[in-house]
Order: C-alpha cells, then sequence, then structure tokens
C-alpha cells in the first residue's frame, strides 16, 4: 500500500475491487487484443448506461460482447481501451497491458514500469503546484509521477489507468501540452522520447541493452 498517495487510496475504497471478471470473459478479452491488435479492458456494463453523451451505434465488438455477455451472464462488457476517452469515469476491471483484474496489482506494475523509466510517485511541492495550477481536471485521486531528469514532463494515472502526460514547455510561455490515452507502455515511451534529451535516450537504451 505504501506505493500509493493518500487520495488514491480513497478512491479505490469506492470501487467494488471484490466485483471480479471471470476466467472466460478475460480470456475474450485477450482474443480481441490479439485480433485488433490494440489493448483491450473489461468495463462495467451498468455504468455504461450513466454516462453521457450515449454512443449512438454499438461497435462490432460490442454486438459480439452482448452475446459473451448473455453466455456468461456477466456484469461487464469487453472493448478497447479507446471507450475510456469518451467515459473517462467508468471502471475498468482488467486489461490486456497490465494482464491483470486486481485493482492494486494493476497499479503495483504501472508504478514499476515508471519507475524502470525513472518517474516515481510523489506528493506535489510548491513549486509543482505553482506550475500545475493552470492544468484543467486534476484531482486527489490521481497518482502523480514526477522525474528528476525530465523536469517538464510529469504523469498522471487514474484509478481506472487513464493516463495524462503533462508537458510543460523549457523555454517560452506557450500553454501546458496535456496527451490523454488508457495506460500504454509503448504510447508512453513515444511521447516521452519525442521530448527527452539525448542522454535520457542514452540512458535507457543502455539500461535497455544491459536487462537483455
Amino acid at each position: 500500500m505504501e506505493e500509493f498517495e493518500e487520495g488514491e487510496i480513497k478512491e479505490l475504497s469506492i470501487i467494488n475491487t471484490d466485483k471480479r471478471p471471470t476466467v472466460e470473459i478475460i480470456e475474450y478479452a485477450r482474443e480481441l487484443s490479439k485480433e485488433t491488435g490494440k489493448s483491450s479492458c473489461i468495463y462495467d456494463a451498468q455504468q455504461i448506461h450513466f454516462f453521457n453523451p450515449p454512443r449512438p451505434l454499438m461497435t462490432k465488438s460490442e454486438i459480439r460482447n452482448h452475446k459473451i455477455e448473455s453466455i456468461l451472464n456477466t456484469d461487464f462488457f469487453i472493448d478497447s481501451s479507446e471507450i475510456i476517452l469518451d467515459y473517462p469515469s467508468i471502471t475498468t476491471y482488467y486489461d490486456t497491458e497490465t494482464d491483470s483484474s486486481d485493482i492494486l496489482k494493476r497499479h503495483q506494475r504501472v508504478t514499476e514500469f515508471l519507475e524502470s523509466i525513472w518517474f516515481t510517485p510523489s506528493q506535489f511541492i510548491d513549486e509543482e503546484e505553482d506550475a500545475l495550477n493552470n492544468i484543467e481536471l486534476h484531482t486527489i485521486y490521481e497518482t502523480h509521477f514526477v522525474s528528476k531528469s525530465l523536469k517538464n514532463i510529469s504523469i498522471r494515472i487514474s484509478p481506472n489507468l487513464l493516463t495524462k502526460i503533462i508537458i510543460r514547455p523549457l523555454y517560452s510561455y506557450e500553454p501546458n501540452k496535456e496527451i490523454t490515452f488508457f495506460f500504454n507502455k509503448s504510447e508512453i515511451m513515444r511521447i516521452i522520447e519525442k521530448e527527452a534529451p539525448v542522454e535520457w535516450k542514452r540512458d535507457i537504451k543502455i539500461k535497455s541493452i544491459l536487462k537483455n
């Protein structure tokens, strides 16, 4: 539990952590991910009806998942992780990126990955608060990750693994850039490498070589 900020643990407590998808529906999620080449998530089927705006049409995967629900008699549905952009508050119970349905284990794996690229959980300090005052959608429930070597980049992870990368310009008064997506290691690396100095890229490459 020490790996999570106080605010995040409060948010986790209001999610029904005892509600778990079955092994069968997890296997369907893995199959869908292999077919589409995209990360798949298992969502709360009941929650989707309470979010606005409603989705206009069912996708092919939703039609397929509707059949899965009727067969397995579950409260879940499977779809691409991209749904989270339309429903940023929806609960996710499993994802193929962390490959776990245990919410604490999922966050642990996220933390382990971010720490492997030198981003660590951090409480806001005064200068960070000043720099982040103008960024919208910050809540106490997000875990905030910062890096000593990349001071203009911070990463926020919500309980459902909605991920925000905030990039602050180093030498200008341009507005901060915020990129939002479902947690994905490759996407995080792609975004950071565009902003990181040569030294950081070199160190990551050396670390990768030593690991292998």
